[in-house]
């Protein structure tokens, strides 16, 4: 089931301040350079709104999060990365993975809410 970015609470454990170094939208990956994360970079946490260059703003570090989704989300517990765009999509063995999703979405722009995880 897919959410609005804004409509359900979230079990966050941490949170960090970045001052976004160009602008990204709400439930996205953030890098620790505060631009959306490339494909293959660390990943910080998950944008909790969406950001202007030089604003303030909050991210999920640890814990759930609302994320966007850049292609279907089937299943509860996939393991999960980020595109181009910073999107979270279904990762293979051998990729880094951010989280793993705790709800399930069928199509790329839908938000899911994802636990962050950081394995290798």
């Amino acid at each position: 089931m897919a959410f609005s970015p804004n409509s359900l609470a979230v079990k966050e454990l941490e949170t960090a301040s970045v001052v976004a170094a160009a602008p990204f939208p709400v439930g996205v990956a953030i890098g620790y350079d505060s631009v959306i994360a490339a494909p293959g970079k660390a990943v910080r946490g998950i944008s909790k709104v969406a950001a202007k260059s030089g604003d303030c703003v909050a991210i999920v570090t640890e814990g759930e999060a609302v994320a966007q989704i850049g292609a279907a989300v089937p299943e509860m517990g996939m393991p999960l990365k980020a595109n181009a765009a910073g999107q979270l999509v279904p990762a293979s063995p051998t990729d880094s993975v951010i989280g793993r999703s705790i709800t399930t979405a069928t199509s790329a722009g839908q938000y899911i809410v994802v636990y962050i995880t950081r394995e290798k």
